[in-house]
């Protein structure tokens, strides 16, 4: 499909980023996993690793569900995984042309409490992130890379 096409160059990126942690042991989680392409390349290279998706759409989480550890269907709003449960979570949303800024918002803060004190919270997209350096700054969030910043428009790449 198109979706999976398009975000070929984001799923080895991220392969290649993870390789300098020890993943055994370790969750990942995509709320929004839709044909759960992306946590499934992730698992391929790291077996080790226990990848959960969660998605709105039933028809695509059922696509998803043989390649993932764990599935729930539901909204990014109300992730189902409990306080500080994730190591990773992989948001691939929260850009121009998906959502707009103030859902960005509400959706980041209600996804940071599940991540562990010394996990990421990675957030990757074809477009600008939604999420200003003030807001990071706000949610108490270190900024560790970023392909790019604009001023201008105060986004992030």
């Amino acid at each position: 499909s198109l979706l999976n096409d398009d975000e070929i160059c984001i799923r080895k990126y991220t392969i290649e980023y993870l390789a300098k942690y020890q993943l055994k042991g370790k969750i990942a989680f995509d709320p929004s996993c839709s044909t759960g392409k992306f946590l499934s390349e992730i698992k391929k290279a790291y077996p080790a690793i226990k990848i959960i998706g969660q998605d709105i759409n039933e028809k695509m989480l059922n696509y998803a569900k043989p390649f993932l550890d764990k599935s729930y269907l539901g909204n990014a709003l109300s992730p189902h995984l409990k306080k500080e449960t994730a190591d990773f979570i992989f948001i691939r949303f929260l850009n121009f042309g998906v959502i707009n800024v103030s859902e960005a918002h509400i959706i980041l803060s209600k996804l940071i409490p599940i991540c562990k004190k010394k996990g990421e919270i990675i957030i990757t997209g074809h477009t600008p992130v939604l999420i200003s350096k003030e807001a990071m700054k706000q949610l108490n969030l270190k900024i560790l890379q970023t392909s790019a910043y604009c001023a201008h428009h105060n986004t992030y790449f």
